[in-house]
């Protein structure tokens, strides 16, 4: 695991997606080997440790379902909203530098911040029904929308192809659920069935809890470090 932070506090561009519209320049960094990056909207700027910089003309990203890729012949940024860890922090994004032969991996987007205190993440899940947009690194699919709802004790939802529900309760920021029972209908499309097989077996086992964007956004992650993304839809 290397270490390493990124920072995105903007893109001023009128068509990049709402994830990383902001006001202020987007700028990241990592290690190992040590990176800087910076977008102003014009040029995209990247100092690796011991390397010349790299300027060149910024392009209009290419915006696709689950992030934002700024293309050009010398550089290109790839930008996925599905959350990394490192270390004890998490952040929102995972981005990728390439120049040439090289590459740069960090995180970015949003520092994701655990909840304070203990058994608050019941209170942040509860009497909400949540959109999941992300299981195990890839987009969540369905022939439904893939969701899930936590009320006084009792989580519901769908899984994309089968709804499913049972109890559950948080202990220390872990949420536990299960025993869940499921319908049985068959998902014939491979993407959905593995979506609603990843969500089963992560829901099958205690989830940290952590936030980003205030409650609007819950990351829960599993000791093997896999995540399910949830957007709040209320």
């Amino acid at each position: 695991m290397f270490l390493k932070t990124l920072f995105v506090t903007g893109l001023l561009l009128a068509s990049a997606s709402p994830a990383l519209a902001q006001d202020a320049p987007y700028r990241a960094q990592g290690a190992q080997p040590y990176w800087r990056l910076s977008l102003d909207g014009r040029i995209m700027r990247l100092d690796p440790k011991g390397g010349k910089r790299i300027s060149v003309a910024q392009p209009r990203p290419i915006v696709g379902f689950n992030g934002e890729l700024y293309r050009t012949r010398t550089m290109t940024v790839d930008v996925t909203h599905v959350p990394c860890r490192v270390g004890s922090q998490r952040y929102h994004d995972t981005v990728k530098v390439t120049a040439g032969r090289r590459s740069w991996k960090g995180c970015g987007g949003e520092r994701v911040t655990a909840e304070p205190g203990t058994g608050t993440g019941a209170s942040g899940l509860n009497a909400h029904e949540w959109t999941i947009t992300t299981v195990a690194g890839h987009p969540a699919r369905g022939q439904k929308p893939v969701t899930i709802r936590f009320a006084e004790g009792r989580v519901s939802g769908n899984s994309g192809c089968n709804n499913f529900n049972g109890a559950f309760r948080v202990e220390n920021n872990q949420l536990i659920t299960g025993p869940l029972a499921s319908t049985r209908m068959a998902c014939m499309d491979e993407a959905v069935s593995r979506t609603e097989r990843d969500l089963l077996t992560l829901l099958d086992q205690p989830l940290s809890i952590t936030w980003a964007r205030g409650q609007n956004r819950a990351v829960l992650t599993a000791r093997n470090g896999q995540q399910i993304l949830l957007e709040r839809n209320d």
